[in-house]
């Protein structure tokens, strides 16, 4: 989960302070701030939660029950397929920017 949003992160943060300017770095600071925060809310939880090795699925079940533990799962699932589409996203884009004159349809097909 961290290399997901470390490689994202570093690509899209000089973008952001493009378009936004000096001021986005304040929000940007808001919003690291605000993620060190709920980490640290984070392993306190797990520190909680008996077991050597917890996993978020087993913390989910142990605030929720089953339903926090399904919950959790689909919504990791559904991170990792978002992760990977916003990948394939930034791979076509690159391929089509490098190679304008090959096809769309050949670029999807090729990289997907």
């Amino acid at each position: 989960i961290v290399n997901i949003f470390v490689g994202l992160g570093m690509l899209s943060k000089p973008y952001s302070v493009a378009q936004g300017g000096w001021v986005s770095l304040g929000g940007l600071t808001v919003l690291c701030l605000w993620g060190a925060a709920s980490g640290l809310i984070m392993i306190r939880c797990f520190q909680l939660v008996p077991g050597n090795r917890v996993t978020y699925p087993q913390l989910g079940e142990a605030a929720m029950g089953v339903f926090g533990r399904r919950l959790v799962q689909a919504i990791i699932i559904m991170e990792f397929m978002g992760a990977t589409l916003i990948v394939m996203i930034f791979m076509w884009k690159n391929f089509s920017f490098l190679f304008p004159s090959v096809p769309q349809e050949w670029v999807a097909m090729s990289l997907t």
